[in-house]
């Protein structure tokens, strides 16, 4: 519906199927993949966010991995607040952008893309998004 939506519904191509399937993965042909994996401790207290990429729903590190070896080198991925620039860096040389708003981090981004060649954490702040 949100592609309908926004008028995309002609440029997205929606697949189910398990995430971490090596099979499923071979058969996607991506430039840039975007991982958002659940940050969620635990169901039940969702507003409670992991510090570790291990323990996010898929495994961002397993997630990440499988991706990059069957997808695309180019990988974006959306994490916590809570999760480490040095955690980020492990899994290659990136970009981090610590998304603020109303004066905090709220979530980060992780570029890991081919023309990054130094590791940058960039702090942007989006402002008064009031007007949206």
């Amino acid at each position: 519906n949100n592609a309908k939506l926004y008028g995309v519904s002609d440029k997205v191509e929606f697949i189910q199927g398990d995430v971490l399937d090596t099979n499923l993965l071979k058969n996607i042909k991506a430039s840039v993949a975007v991982l958002d994996p659940d940050w969620s401790v635990d169901k039940n207290t969702p507003k409670i966010h992991s510090n570790s990429l291990a323990n996010t729903t898929p495994n961002a590190i397993e997630l990440f991995n499988k991706v990059k070896e069957n997808i695309t080198s180019n990988l974006v991925i959306r994490v916590s607040k809570n999760v480490s620039f040095n955690d980020l860096k492990e899994l290659g040389v990136c970009h981090v952008y610590n998304i603020i708003y109303d004066g905090r981090i709220r979530f980060k981004y992780a570029l890991y893309l081919d023309n990054i060649k130094e590791y940058k954490e960039i702090d942007t702040d989006l402002g008064d998004l009031s007007y949206l």
